[in-house]
């Protein structure tokens, strides 16, 4: 697991299940103690922000509207940006 990012108001924790650096998937567990969901499949980084869930595939960014309190996506996944360079080594 990793690049663990904590929600706000400490809902859960965004963080990438993977066993390589490219690729993985996108999870969240509640800080409740309820298990982890996935939230997205084939990312290797993801945030939180404005309500929205946003996170890159390859050198892709994606945007998808996030229920910050059911800890799920609510909507359709958008791209955002193609060609986006990421260094997956850090």
């Amino acid at each position: 697991h990793s690049r663990p990012h904590v929600l706000p108001g400490g809902k859960g924790v965004l963080y990438v299940a993977g066993a390589g650096v490219a690729t993985g998937s996108l999870r969240v567990v509640p800080l409740s103690g309820s298990p982890a969901k996935t939230l997205v499949e084939n990312s290797s980084t993801g945030r939180y922000v404005g309500g929205h869930l946003i996170f890159n595939r390859g050198v892709k960014m994606f945007s998808a509207p996030m229920d910050l309190n059911r800890l799920e996506l609510t909507g359709t996944v958008s791209p955002m940006i193609d060609g986006v360079a990421y260094d997956h080594f850090r």
